[in-house]
C-alpha cells in the first residue's frame, strides 16, 4: 500500500514554525517575540514597498494611481526602516521609541489589500481569507494593546501577559499578511509559465521571468530621460520596460533595483576603455577633451539607459545626434525583449514555420514560391543526411558552406568552382567533390553544416565588393492593416578579399538604403575604427557608393513582402537579399533583425521611423496577432 504524501508549500512550513516559536516564547515569559515581531514586520515592509516599485514601473498610471503607489511605497519603506531600526536599538540596549510604526503598517495593510483583491478577477478568495483572519487578529491584539490588563477582566491577566498576547495576534496578523502575498503573487508567476500554452488564441509568446539574456543596461523606474509616450520610441522603450517588471515580484524587483544602484558604476567602467580607444580622435572631430567624453557617455547611460560603446557608435558626442538619443532603440531591448514578446510561440494547435533552421525554411520558401538560395547537402554528427529534396553529388557550379543554425557569418565558406570537379576557397586550398564532401562532413562533427547553391551579384553591383556577395538587409513588419510592409533598408559590401561574407559584424561596410527609390547613402563601418571615417566610394574598389541606385529595387521590395506573407506568424523580419543578374533572390531570414546596422548607417535613431511606429504597434497588439 502506497504512502500518501504531501508537499507542504515552503511559505507555510515557514509560517508553521513562526507561529510555534511566538507561542512558545509567550508561554515561557520570554520577551523575544516582541523583536521577532519587529523583524517581521520590516521584511513585510520591505516586500510591500518593492511590490510599489514594481507597479509603478508599469506604465501608464492615472495621476491618482500613481500617487496612490507612491503612498504605498512611502509608508512601506518607512515603516520597514523604523522597525528595522527599532530592532537594533533593542539589541545595543536603546529605546528610539518606535513601537508603534507596526501598528500603522499592519492597520493599513488589511483593508487596502482587501480594495485591491476586490479587483482581481477571478476573485483570490484564498488569500482574502487570510487578509480577513489577519485584520480580525490585528484588531484583537490593538483591543489589547490598548485597554492592557482591563481588556479581559474576568481572566485577570498580569499588563504584561497582556502585551505578550497582544504580540502574538500581532504577529498572527502578520503571517496571515504575508500568506495572503504569497497567494497572490504565485498564481501570477505560475500564469506566466503556462499562459503560452492553453489556447490558441494566445499563441504569441508572453516571457516574463529571465526574459532578457543580460542585466545591463538596468530597466529605468521612472524613466525622466526616455521619450515622450506618444513617440514611438517612448512607446517601445515603456513596454520593454514593463516586461522587465513583473506585477508583485518582489524578488525581480529587488534585482532591479540592485541593478539601476550599480548602473551609474558599471557605466563609468565600460566608459574608460572607450575613451581610452576614441577619445583622441573624436578629440580632434570636436575639440572635446576625454573627460567630457566620458561624463557624456555616463550621462546618456545613465539617462537613456545607452551603453557607452554606442556613444561612439552613433556619434552621440555630436550636439545634432545627442538630442536625439531618446529615440534611439538599443540592441538588448529590441533582440532580448521585444522580438521574444512577439515571437509565435508552438502550441498543439499550430507549429510556427521555421526560420532559424536554413534547411526547414528552404523547403518552407520552395512550397510557397518564394525565389531563395537552393540547398544541396545536409551534413550532421559527421554523416551526409539522406532526403528526396537533397541532392547525392555536387553540381559543378560555386558552392557556399554554412552551419544550419549559424549567425553572423560564422563558419561560412566560400567554394568557387575551377574545372574537373575541382573547387577552391578563398585562402586557395582545393578540393575535389568527394574530399569536398569528406570535409564537410568532418565539419559537422561539432555542428550540422549546408552546402548551399552560391550566387553572384548583378553586373552593376560587382565592382562593390572585394569578393563576397553584397547582400540587402531589409526589414519588413506587420503594419496595421495585418499586411506586411519594408520600414529600413541597408546594403552591405565586403572590404577583404579573404572573407567569404559581407557582414557588417564582421568588418565589412555598409549603406542606408531609400527604402522608396533604392538609393544608397554613404557607406560605413560598425564605427569601431580609430577615425570613424564615411565612404563615399568603396575602400577596396573605389567603385562610388553615394547616391547610387540599385539595380531591380522595386523587385527586390516585393519579394521581401511576399517573404513575409510565408511567414505570417512574425511580426518582424530582417531578410537577406542579393539581387542577381535575373533577379533578387531570397539568402535567409532572420526573426531578430539587428537594429545597429540600420541606426548607424542611416546615422538616426530607428526609433523615430516607420520601423519604431510598428514595433510599437505589434507590441501593444501582440494579443490579437493571428
Amino acid at each position: 500500500m502506497s504512502r500518501l504524501s504531501i508537499k507542504w508549500p515552503m511559505p507555510m512550513l515557514l509560517a508553521a514554525a513562526g507561529t510555534a516559536a511566538a507561542a512558545l516564547f509567550i508561554a515561557l515569559n520570554v520577551r523575544f517575540v516582541d523583536l521577532m515581531l519587529d523583524s517581521t514586520t520590516s521584511v513585510f515592509g520591505v516586500l510591500c514597498a518593492l511590490i510599489a516599485i514594481a507597479r509603478l514601473a508599469h506604465h501608464p498610471l492615472t495621476a491618482l494611481g500613481r500617487v496612490l503607489w507612491l503612498c504605498i511605497l512611502a509608508v512601506a519603506a518607512i515603516a520597514a526602516c523604523a522597525e528595522f531600526a527599532e530592532s537594533f536599538a533593542e539589541l545595543k540596549g536603546h529605546n528610539f521609541s518606535l513601537e508603534n510604526m507596526d501598528d500603522v503598517l499592519l492597520l493599513a495593510a488589511g483593508p487596502f489589500g482587501l480594495w485591491l483583491t476586490v479587483r482581481i478577477s477571478p476573485r483570490p478568495t484564498g488569500a482574502q481569507f487570510l487578509l480577513l483572519v489577519g485584520l480580525t487578529a490585528q484588531l484583537c491584539g490593538a483591543v489589547l494593546d490598548l485597554e492592557g490588563g482591563n481588556a479581559i477582566p474576568g481572566l485577570a491577566l498580569h499588563p504584561q501577559r497582556t502585551e505578550y498576547y497582544a504580540d502574538f495576534a500581532q504577529f498572527l496578523s502578520l503571517l496571515s499578511y504575508l500568506l495572503a502575498l504569497w497567494l497572490l503573487v504565485t498564481p501570477s508567476r505560475m500564469h506566466q509559465k503556462t499562459a503560452r500554452f492553453q489556447s490558441d488564441a494566445k499563441r504569441t509568446a508572453l516571457y516574463g521571468i529571465g526574459l532578457r539574456d543580460t542585466l545591463y543596461p538596468p530597466p529605468f523606474l521612472l524613466g525622466l530621460g526616455v521619450a515622450g509616450p506618444h513617440s514611438p520610441a517612448g512607446r517601445v522603450h515603456r513596454l520593454c520596460n514593463k516586461a522587465l517588471w513583473p506585477e508583485s515580484d518582489v524578488i525581480h524587483s529587488a534585482r532591479n533595483l540592485g541593478t539601476i544602484a550599480l548602473w551609474p558604476i558599471i557605466a563609468s567602467a565600460r566608459a574608460l576603455p572607450a575613451v581610452r580607444h576614441y577619445g583622441a580622435a573624436v578629440q580632434r572631430l570636436t575639440g572635446k577633451t576625454p573627460l567630457q567624453q566620458f561624463l557624456e557617455q555616463v550621462s546618456i547611460a545613465v539617462r537613456h539607459r545607452i551603453a557607452p560603446a554606442y556613444y561612439y557608435m552613433y556619434e552621440l558626442y555630436r550636439p545634432a545626434q545627442l538630442k536625439q538619443a531618446p529615440h534611439y532603440l538599443m540592441r538588448y531591448e529590441t533582440k532580448e525583449i521585444a522580438y521574444r514578446l512577439l515571437y509565435p510561440m508552438e502550441v498543439d494547435e499550430h507549429h510556427p514555420s521555421q526560420l532559424k533552421n536554413k534547411l526547414e525554411f528552404a523547403r518552407h520558401c520552395r512550397a510557397n514560391g518564394i525565389r531563395h538560395t537552393e540547398v544541396y547537402m545536409l551534413f550532421e554528427d559527421g554523416k551526409r543526411i539522406r532526403a528526396d529534396d537533397l541532392r547525392d553529388d555536387l553540381p559543378m557550379t560555386d558552392l557556399f558552406v554554412k552551419p544550419v543554425l549559424g549567425k553572423g557569418g560564422s563558419g561560412c565558406q566560400v567554394w568557387r568552382y575551377v574545372a574537373d570537379g575541382v573547387y577552391r576557397n578563398s585562402r586557395g586550398e582545393q578540393r575535389d567533390s568527394a574530399a569536398l564532401v569528406k570535409y564537410v562532413a568532418e565539419l559537422s562533427q561539432a555542428r550540422p553544416y549546408l552546402i548551399l547553391q552560391a550566387v553572384r551579384n548583378h553586373h552593376e553591383l560587382l565592382e562593390l565588393s572585394a569578393g563576397a556577395l553584397c547582400t540587402v538587409r531589409m526589414v519588413t513588419c506587420r503594419n496595421e492593416a495585418g499586411d506586411f510592409e519594408v520600414t529600413s533598408a541597408a546594403f552591405r559590401m565586403s572590404v577583404n578579399p579573404a572573407s567569404p561574407v559581407d557582414n557588417f559584424h564582421a568588418g565589412g561596410v555598409a549603406a542606408a538604403v531609400d527604402v522608396v527609390t533604392g538609393t544608397l547613402g554613404t557607406a560605413t563601418d560598425l564605427g569601431n575604427g580609430p577615425d570613424f571615417n564615411w565612404h563615399d566610394r568603396h575602400p577596396f574598389t573605389r567603385a562610388q557608393i553615394a547616391s547610387r541606385r540599385l539595380p531591380m529595387w522595386q523587385e527586390t521590395v516585393d519579394l521581401a513582402v511576399r517573404a513575409h506573407r510565408a511567414f505570417p506568424e512574425y511580426a518582424v523580419i530582417g531578410w537577406d537579399i542579393g539581387i542577381l543578374e535575373d533577379g533578387p533572390c531570397i539568402i535567409e531570414g532572420n526573426r531578430g533583425p539587428d537594429v545597429d546596422i540600420h541606426q548607424r548607417t542611416a546615422l538616426a535613431p530607428i526609433g523615430i521611423g516607420r520601423f519604431g511606429e510598428l514595433l510599437a504597434y505589434n507590441l501593444e497588439h501582440r494579443h490579437d496577432a493571428l
